[in-house]
C-alpha cells in the first residue's frame, strides 16, 4: 500500500501548478494588455511576416541591380490585401529600390536622411491618422536595405506567433523564477515541518507509563498550536483514568487479601478431606492472582525508585534459597551457579526480587517431576532460568508476556507473572527474552544494562555461591 502524499509534495505542487499557469498565461495577459493600452498594434502583430516576404522578394538581376521581385508568398499577401505597399532603400544611399511602392518612396525618401532605426508612420493621404506603416533597416540575402510596409494586417497565425514569441522570450526567466521558487518552497516546507517532526518524535515516546507526558508547543505554527493543545488535554484526560483504573485494581486486589488470608486459615483448620484439599488448592490460586495483580498494581504505580544500587548475586541467593522447600515439596530441585565479580546493578531490590521468583516459580511449574531448575549467574550482570518441561513456542515466546495469557486452561499460573516480570526489566532498561534449553524446555534469561561503575565490583569466593546449590 503506498503511502499518503505528504503536506510538503501536495504544497511544491501546487506551487509548481501555479508557476506553470503563470508561465503561459503571464505572457498572453502582457500582449493582450498592450492591446488595450495602445503600446502594440494589430498591425505590429504581422509586421515580421510581412517585411520577411519582401526581404525574400529582393532579387539581383543580371546587371546586378537588386529590385524587388514579388515571391509567390508576397503574391498571395497582395492578393490578399490589395491595398499593401512596401519599398526597399539602399542604406548607404538611401536610393529606392526597383519595384517599390511610388507613395512610400515619395513619403519616406526625405525620412531617410535621419538614417532611423525604427520608424512607425502613416501616410499624408491616409483619413485614418494611426501609424499603420513601419520602417527600419533589415539583413537581407543581398545585403542590409532599408524595408517598409504599409497597410499589413495580422492573420491568426500572426496572433499564435507573437504568443510564441513571447513565451519562449520569457520561458528562460521563468523557469528560472520556478526552479528558485521551487527551492525556496522546499528549504521553507522543511523548516516549518522541523516542529511536527519533533512532536512525531515526542508522539513515539508515548505509551500507559507516560501519558502525562506532555507534547512540547515550542517552535510550533500558531495553526498546529490548537491541535498539539488538545492533544496534551486529551492525554491529561486518559492519564487520569488509567490512573483511576490503576487505583481500582490496586484497592481491589488489597481487599481481597485479607478475606482469603481468612478463608484459607479455616481451610488449614478444618478437618482433611479431599474437598478442603480442593478448597486449599484453589485458594491458594488465588492468593497468587491476587498478589501479583497487586505487584503489577504496585509497579504501575511506580511507588518506590528504580536507581538504587542492588546487589545483584546476593538477591537471587535469596530468592533462590526462598524457593528450596517449595521445590522440595514438589519433588523437583533447584541448582544455583555464580560467578565471580558480579556487579551492582542500579534498580530495586523488590522489584528484581519479583522478577527472579516468578521466573523460578514458572521454571518449577514447567519442570518435570524429579527435574532440577537451574539458575545461572553470568558475566557482569546477567541472570538465567533455566528448565526441562515442553518449552516455549517460538510463535508464543512473545505473547507469553502478555497479561493473563496462558497457551491452554490446563497451564498452571494465572498468566500475571511473566507480565510482571517484563514490565519491571522495561523499568529497568534491562530485557528479557526465551530460548531453547538444550535438550528440551526453556530458558529465560535477564540482561541488566544499568550497571554501576566499575568500582562496584561484587567479588565473593566461587564456593560461597556454589554453596546455595545445598
Amino acid at each position: 500500500m503506498s503511502s499518503p502524499p505528504t503536506l510538503a509534495r501536495r504544497v511544491l505542487i501546487g506551487i509548481a501548478v501555479t508557476q506553470i499557469l503563470v508561465l503561459f498565461l503571464g505572457p498572453i495577459a502582457s500582449v493582450s494588455l498592450s492591446f488595450w493600452s495602445n503600446d502594440i498594434s494589430l498591425e505590429e502583430l504581422s509586421a515580421d511576416r510581412v517585411e520577411t516576404l519582401v526581404a525574400d522578394s529582393l532579387i539581383r538581376d543580371e546587371s546586378g541591380d537588386v529590385r524587388i521581385e514579388p515571391n509567390v508568398e508576397l503574391k498571395q499577401e497582395l492578393e490578399r490585401i490589395p491595398d499593401l505597399l512596401f519599398a526597399a532603400f539602399d542604406v548607404h544611399s538611401t536610393a529606392p529600390l526597383a519595384g517599390s511602392s511610388p507613395v512610400l518612396v515619395k513619403e519616406l525618401q526625405d525620412a531617410l536622411r535621419l538614417r532611423p532605426m525604427h520608424l512607425h508612420f502613416f501616410l499624408s493621404e491616409d483619413k485614418v491618422k494611426r501609424a499603420h506603416g513601419m520602417l527600419g533597416p533589415h539583413w537581407t540575402k543581398q545585403g542590409p536595405y532599408y524595408l517598409a510596409i504599409y497597410n499589413q494586417r495580422p492573420r491568426w497565425s500572426d496572433i499564435v506567433d507573437t504568443f510564441n514569441n513571447a513565451i519562449s522570450a520569457l520561458l528562460p526567466y521563468l523557469f528560472g523564477a520556478l526552479l528558485f521558487s521551487m527551492c525556496v518552497s522546499w528549504y521553507a516546507m522543511r523548516h516549518c515541518l522541523q516542529p511536527l517532526r519533533a512532536l512525531s518524535e515526542q508522539a513515539s515516546q508515548v505509551d500507559l507509563d507516560r501519558l502525562s507526558q506532555q507534547f512540547s508547543e515550542k517552535d510550533v505554527p500558531g495553526e498546529i498550536a490548537p491541535f498539539v493543545q488538545a492533544i496534551n488535554e486529551a492525554l491529561a484526560r486518559v492519564d487520569g483514568s488509567a490512573q483511576r483504573m490503576r487505583r481500582y485494581f490496586a484497592n481491589a486486589a488489597h481487599e481481597l487479601r485479607t478475606p482469603l488470608a481468612i478463608m484459607r486459615a479455616r481451610l488449614e483448620n478444618a478437618p482433611e478431606s479431599a474437598l478442603v484439599v480442593n478448597l486449599l488448592n484453589d485458594s491458594s490460586k488465588l492468593q497468587t492472582i491476587v498478589e501479583q495483580a497487586l505487584s503489577a498494581a504496585r509497579l504501575e504505580e511506580q511507588k518506590e525508585a528504580f536507581d538504587a544500587d542492588v546487589d545483584l548475586q546476593a538477591t537471587v541467593q535469596q530468592v533462590v534459597r526462598s524457593f528450596f522447600p517449595l521445590a522440595v515439596k514438589s519433588g523437583r530441585s533447584i541448582e544455583l551457579e555464580t560467578c565471580e565479580g558480579m556487579r551492582l546493578v542500579k534498580g530495586n531490590m523488590a522489584a528484581l526480587t519479583a522478577v527472579v521468583s516468578n521466573l523460578i516459580d514458572n521454571a518449577l511449574k514447567m519442570e518435570p517431576e524429579g527435574g532440577t531448575v537451574i539458575v545461572r549467574m553470568h558475566g557482569r550482570a546477567d541472570v538465567e532460568v533455566e528448565d526441562h518441561g515442553k518449552g516455549v513456542a517460538p510463535e508464543d515466546r512473545e505473547r507469553i508476556f502478555e497479561p493473563f495469557w496462558r497457551e491452554n486452561d490446563s497451564t498452571p499460573g494465572a498468566g500475571l507473572g511473566l507480565a510482571i516480570a517484563k514490565n519491571v526489566m522495561e523499568k529497568l532498561g534491562g530485557r528479557i527474552w526465551i530460548e531453547d534449553t538444550p535438550g528440551g524446555g526453556a530458558t529465560f534469561k535477564l540482561s541488566f544494562p544499568r550497571v554501576v561503575g566499575a568500582d562496584a565490583t561484587v567479588v565473593r569466593p566461587l564456593q560461597q555461591s556454589l554453596a546455595a546449590r545445598h
